[in-house]
């Protein structure tokens, strides 16, 4: 999720990051810049992205990404994700798709194609092909 932040008390200028965070992270991030703190009793699914914004701490704050909505899920990890839409499913393709995230040379959000990434269905080895 794109996100801008400044605090030019706390946080350094100029700084870039290319990781995954979700909207559920904010929640987190907030209540710690306030001084606050989140306990595991709480059972939040995001987490503080201080100490990532920082520099404080080097690892990204996710490896993997899990949604769930009504009857879809979709699950990210690195430059892949798995998109599960049973409401949308043609006959011919009775399962989820599998896509890789991370746009091609060729790809650009004004493109003709429906989708800003380059998707492959699963065959009927187990092996994705791509679509």
């Amino acid at each position: 999720m794109p996100m801008i932040f400044k605090w030019p008390a706390t946080l350094p200028s100029g700084r870039t990051i290319d990781a995954m965070v979700s909207s559920l992270d904010l929640f987190s991030t907030f209540v710690s810049a306030a001084g606050g703190r989140t306990e595991k009793s709480d059972k939040l699914t995001g987490v503080d992205l201080l100490p990532f914004l920082t520099g404080k701490r080097e690892q990204p704050p996710h490896e993997s990404l899990m949604w769930t909505y009504t009857v879809g899920s979709a699950i990210r990890t690195g430059d892949w994700k798995l998109i599960r839409l049973p409401d949308r499913w043609k006959a011919s393709i009775p399962r989820p798709e599998s896509c890789n995230a991370k746009p091609t040379a060729f790809e650009t959000p004004s493109s003709s194609n429906s989708r800003s990434t380059p998707c492959t269905k699963p065959a009927a080895n187990g092996y994705s092909e791509p679509s």
